[in-house]
């Protein structure tokens, strides 16, 4: 695992994001801006960052199905190609 951050003029973190590299492939994970820095294509830049570090052609990211970081890996060129199913037995 690699981890990737970004920080303000001061110096403060404001996105981060983890790489990790297999044989096979990148895979990011646990991608997060804070709510102030949205919008300024800090997230976007820290997933083609450790994208290109890992070196791979493919790359998969874990996410939910909807919500705000959805489209933001699809206008990077992410698509669906799984969604996992969660089954609970109620005792």
């Amino acid at each position: 695992m690699r981890a990737f951050a970004v920080r303000d003029a001061g110096g403060i973190p404001v996105g981060f994001t983890l790489l990790a590299v297999a044989d096979d492939g990148v895979e990011i994970d646990q991608l997060y801006v804070t709510p102030s820095a949205r919008g300024r294509g800090v997230g976007g830049r820290l997933v083609q960052a450790a994208v290109a570090a890992g070196g791979r052609s493919t790359a998969w990211v874990i996410a939910d199905d909807d919500g705000l970081a959805r489209s933001l890996y699809e206008r990077l060129g992410f698509e669906t190609v799984w969604l996992p199913h969660a089954f609970v037995r109620q005792p």
